[in-house]
């Protein structure tokens, strides 16, 4: 088994319906739904709300051990070296081996060939680049890359886990491709 693991656990915002912003419209064929007071009167408003009540899921054993083992310095530590690049912008250079986009994807590959080195042959590693042309927020050919690290399961092989996030970072100036965006607090 691999004797490092790095999880990166992502909470997204909650679609729990809310009547945050609306009032209740005393019409009878409009009372079961909540009206927004932001919109145009609506006069064929759905008498009863789509879905069903969200109900918050625990999260199982399996899952409360791994969080279990998740070191929160070291999620302090990988957020201070990814500053330490200064910028991860896009189009920041990508051959200073101590600032810049290239220094952050090179040091990244580097995390998680380790990992892999440490799987027993359960995890790969590769860089996945392209050169994207002009377009909007891109003034010139850019090289483009993912990290992108596969641990294969051993008890259910066919199952697929996505774990995904970026290293990028920008300042106030998207175009800014120069001066510091240390992107720690972008999320």
């Amino acid at each position: 088994m691999v004797s490092s693991v790095f999880v990166a656990v992502s909470l997204l915002a909650s679609f729990i319906p809310s009547n945050h912003g609306y009032k209740e419209d005393s019409n009878a064929t409009t009372a079961a739904m909540p009206f927004p007071t932001d919109l145009c009167a609506i006069n064929a408003w759905p008498t009863e709300q789509p879905g069903v009540a969200y109900t918050a899921q625990l999260p199982d054993a399996e899952l409360t051990a791994i969080l279990q083992d998740i070191d929160p310095l070291r999620i302090q530590a990988i957020i201070e070296k990814l500053v330490s690049f200064g910028t991860r912008h896009t189009q920041s250079t990508q051959t200073d081996p101590e600032r810049g986009i290239g220094a952050a994807r090179d040091w990244l590959l580097e995390q998680y060939r380790e990992f892999a080195a440490e799987s027993e042959g359960w995890m790969t590693v590769e860089l996945q680049s392209y050169i994207q042309h002009p377009a909007n927020r891109i003034t010139a050919p850019t090289n483009v890359s993912s990290v992108v690290a596969t641990l294969r399961g051993s008890s259910d092989p066919d199952r697929i886990v996505v774990v995904s996030g970026h290293y990028d970072s920008r300042n106030t100036d998207v175009m800014n491709y120069v001066d510091d965006a240390p992107g720690a607090d972008d999320e």
